[in-house]
């Protein structure tokens, strides 16, 4: 009964459900060169199309 009641007043101001940043969902392994490299040029791309040069 007693920590519902701490739980509540605790979590008045913050959401109860809040979307992770990426780095706690993704995975902690070492990743591939292809792989690092395609979400560069990703991000790369997704920079120039923001830019306006795509």
């Amino acid at each position: 009964m007693l920590s519902l009641l701490i739980d509540g007043v605790l979590n008045r101001r913050r959401p109860s459900k809040w979307d992770a940043p990426q780095h706690f969902k993704s995975p902690h392994y070492p990743r591939s060169t292809a792989e690092r490299e395609r979400e560069e040029a990703e991000r790369r791309h997704r920079a120039m199309r923001n830019a306006g040069l795509w």
